[in-house]
């Protein structure tokens, strides 16, 4: 490093105390951002400017490969008890399903029976349509049978109170 850059570079490390962390973050991305290659070199060259910026940034827990592998069998793991605990739901759910469908099938057996109970109901209708029609046709007959013996009789009494009145 020449001379004026490491000028630059500590009085950067001097004032940066007073710079507000969160610019400095946010300047930071950007230019990593634009610039990938910058970090690489400043990764492999330990630079300690660096190293002192990125612990004020609170960078110094920045994941490596094996924490990444771990995070992510951590995930697998959390999605597999996820998952189990869907098909215990489903599970679940079926033993619901199946009970209502047994449910529907006493639902229908009752339907069933009370279709059954109406059927004799009707039959039963139809028997007491049928005596009453029998019963007024017996009625009726009766009626005219007893019209019929009672204008004999009338007429023999009519004929009783003229010869009375007559004579």
């Amino acid at each position: 490093m020449g001379k004026e850059q490491q000028f630059y570079a500590e009085s950067f490390y001097q004032n940066f105390e007073r710079i507000d962390p969160q610019i400095v973050e946010k300047a930071l991305e950007r230019f990593m951002d634009k610039h990938p290659e910058i970090l690489e070199r400043l990764l492999n060259k330990n630079n300690h400017i660096f190293q002192k910026v990125v612990e004020k940034l609170s960078y110094t827990n920045i994941a490596t490969k094996d924490d990444i592998k771990m995070l992510h069998e951590e995930l697998k793991l959390i999605v597999e008890l996820i998952n189990k605990r869907f098909e215990a739901v489903d599970k679940r759910f079926e033993d619901i399903n199946k009970r209502f469908e047994a449910v529907d099938k006493r639902f229908e057996a009752v339907d069933k029976r009370f279709e059954d109970i109406n059927k004799r109901f009707e039959a039963v209708d139809k028997r007491f349509e049928e005596l009453r029609e029998d019963m007024n046709t017996r009625f009726n007959f009766l009626t005219k049978l007893i019209f019929a013996f009672n204008v004999p009789i009338l007429v023999t009494l009519i004929g009783i109170l003229f010869k009375l009145f007559l004579q």
